[in-house]
């Protein structure tokens, strides 16, 4: 399973990334919080990363604020929207600015 989620070969559901999470040590409100910084350094709103994204607004939103889990396939979405490779999204190499400004796009 772990090799063909690595070459992309295969999805892979909520619970499986959240097992792969908790081994890893990923906290997914971490994981979140940095989909929205990436969000704001684009200077993108909620709804034009869903337009981008193929999303709608409320699933960002409930991402954004943990009250959802995502799918890979949905991770995935998310990053080429950023223009990021997904694994980027459990990195928190973006600046601390673009977490938690409040006057950021929403």
């Amino acid at each position: 399973m772990i090799k063909s989620l690595e070459t992309r070969k295969s999805g892979a559901s909520f619970k499986t990334i959240s097992k792969l999470a908790t081994v890893l040590e990923i906290d997914f409100a971490e994981l979140f919080a940095l989909l929205a910084g990436h969000r704001r350094r684009k200077a993108l709103t909620q709804s034009g990363l869903a337009e981008m994204a193929g999303l709608s607004i409320d699933m960002i939103a409930r991402l954004e604020s943990g009250n959802t889990g995502a799918r890979f396939s949905t991770i995935e979405k998310l990053a080429q929207a950023l223009g990021i490779d997904a694994a980027q999204l459990f990195t928190a190499d973006i600046p601390a600015s673009s977490l938690n400004n409040p006057s950021s796009p929403l």
